[in-house]
């Protein structure tokens, strides 16, 4: 196994003691974000967001060398998504991407948790807590993206 698979596998191990922090962002502020975003691209008025038509068309356009790929569900095992903002390539387990063009919500939801990473997410840095200290959610990155994705959607 690579050194950097190892690493992984062992910060997911710690999560107790490791954090992922990225600058402070409101609801409010991602809230603001998602309308601009939505205006700009002209699906401001669009209900149901179409989300895998922004995933596959849109992102490509306003997000320069943009690159997803679908992969099989051995590959990723228990990952549905997973995003690398620094090189702009986001990865979908393929059931979670198909059963989304079904418009299953939570698939949905997770493609558009993953956007969330990738549009607000190049200064995530990892750090250590002291033991029974919490980071603030709005330095959380899944708690931002989370709150994307619900913007987004809604």
């Amino acid at each position: 196994m690579k050194k950097w698979k190892q690493l992984k596998k062992y910060l997911m191990g710690v999560k107790n003691m490791i954090c992922r922090k990225t600058g402070v962002t409101t609801r409010e502020d991602i809230r603001g974000f998602v309308r601009w975003l939505k205006k700009k691209v002209g699906l401001q008025n669009v209900s149901p967001f179409p989300i895998v038509f922004f995933f596959e068309t849109i992102l490509p356009q306003i997000v320069q060398d943009f690159n997803f790929e679908i992969l099989p569900v051995e590959e990723m095992e228990t990952k549905y998504g997973e995003t690398i903002p620094g090189i702009n390539l986001s990865r979908i387990r393929e059931d979670v991407y198909y059963q989304a063009v079904e418009g299953e919500e939570n698939d949905k939801k997770t493609i558009a948790h993953e956007i969330g990473h990738l549009l607000m997410h190049d200064d995530i840095i990892l750090c250590k807590v002291a033991e029974g200290e919490q980071i603030n959610p709005c330095e959380d990155p899944e708690w931002q993206a989370d709150v994307f994705a619900e913007e987004l959607l809604s």
